[in-house]
C-alpha cells in the first residue's frame, strides 16, 4: 500500500504541475458558506438498493455522454475533468489486464503504458484532463468520452484506453457572475457519483456489501482539496466499476450562497447511460 501511496503522490504532482488545473484552489469555500448533504443526491436517485444507477459495466462497455449542464440565471460554469481507469481488474500488479471486458480488453504494462501504470501503480486518477470552456446561463453542453483529449505525457495508446474505459473521478469548477467573467466567484472540486450509503472514508456500509461491491485492497481515494490520501476505494463485482467516497471538501453535490447573495446548488449525478455535472439555481 505504501507503494502505492508513494506512486499516486507523485503523479499527482506531476500531472498538477504540467497543468496547473489546481491553481485555485486556494479560492475554494471562500465567502460562500457551502454545506453537503448527507446521504449524497438522495432526491434525484431512482435505484432503491444503494440509490446508485452507472454506465459504466465491464461487460457492456459504451461510449458515455458526459453532460455539462448550466440552470442559473446569472452564472457560467467552466471545467477541469479529470479521468482515471474505471474498473478494477482483480489483481493490484502492476499490470491493467481489461480482457474479461466486453469484446476483449486491452492489457497495458508499464512498457507500453508508462505513464498510466507510473510507478507500478495501475490505479492512477488523477491523470488525464479535459478542459470544458465556460457555458452560459441556461445552456448546457455534452462530450462524449471518446472526444475528450489528453494532458502531456501521456501517449496514444494511454489516451485511447481511458477515451474508451475511463470514468471521471474529478471536476474543477469555475463558477463566473455574468457581470464578471474574468475572475471566478467560485472555485471548488466534485467528485463523481457514489452510491448514496457510501458516506464513510474507511469502511463499506452493508447496504453496499448486500448489492456486491468490496474493498480494492491496497489503494486509497486522492483528495485533491485536501492534497492528500485517505479512505478506501470500492469496486462493484459484477460490473468492476469502481467507486469513491465523500472526503473532505471532496463531495459529488454542495448548496452555496455566492458573494452575490445567490444560492446554488451544484452535484454530479451518475445514470444507466450517461452521467451529468448540474450548476442550478436553488
Amino acid at each position: 500500500m505504501k507503494k502505492s501511496i508513494i506512486a499516486l503522490i507523485g503523479l499527482f504532482t506531476l500531472v498538477a504541475c504540467s497543468e496547473d488545473s489546481y491553481q485555485d484552489a486556494d479560492l475554494m469555500n471562500e465567502n460562500t458558506n457551502e454545506t453537503s448533504s448527507n446521504p449524497q443526491n438522495s432526491v434525484y436517485t431512482n435505484t432503491p438498493a444503494v440509490g446508485y444507477e452507472s454506465p459504466f459495466d465491464i461487460n457492456n462497455i459504451i461510449d458515455v455522454p458526459v453532460k455539462f449542464i448550466n440552470n442559473t440565471a446569472n452564472y457560467q460554469i467552466g471545467y477541469r475533468v479529470q479521468v482515471g481507469p474505471a474498473y478494477y481488474d482483480g489483481n493490484i500488479n502492476g499490470v491493467i489486464d481489461y480482457s474479461p471486458a466486453a469484446g476483449g480488453g486491452p492489457v497495458l504494462d508499464i512498457t507500453n503504458a508508462p505513464n498510466l501504470l507510473y510507478g507500478g501503480n495501475e490505479f492512477n486518477p488523477a491523470l488525464f484532463v479535459q478542459y470544458i470552456l465556460p457555458i452560459s446561463s441556461g445552456t448546457s453542453v455534452t462530450h462524449n468520452f471518446s472526444s475528450f483529449t489528453a494532458s502531456s505525457p501521456l501517449n496514444a495508446l494511454e489516451v485511447n484506453f481511458l477515451q474508451k474505459y475511463g470514468k471521471i473521478y474529478s471536476v474543477y469548477n469555475y463558477i463566473y457572475h455574468n457581470s464578471n467573467v474574468g475572475s471566478p466567484v467560485k472555485t471548488m472540486f466534485l467528485k463523481g457519483d457514489a452510491p448514496i450509503p457510501f458516506t464513510s472514508p474507511t469502511s463499506i456500509p452493508p447496504a453496499m456489501t448486500a448489492e456486491g461491491y468490496d474493498i480494492v485492497p491496497g489503494i486509497q481515494t486522492y483528495n485533491p482539496a485536501t492534497n492528500s490520501l485517505m479512505g478506501i476505494v470500492s469496486f462493484h463485482k459484477n460490473s468492476r466499476e469502481v467507486v469513491y467516497p465523500p472526503l473532505t471538501n471532496f463531495e459529488s453535490e454542495y448548496f452555496f450562497t455566492t458573494t452575490y447573495g445567490d444560492n446554488l446548488h451544484l452535484y454530479f449525478k451518475s445514470y444507466i447511460d450517461h452521467v451529468e455535472i448540474v450548476l442550478e439555481d436553488i
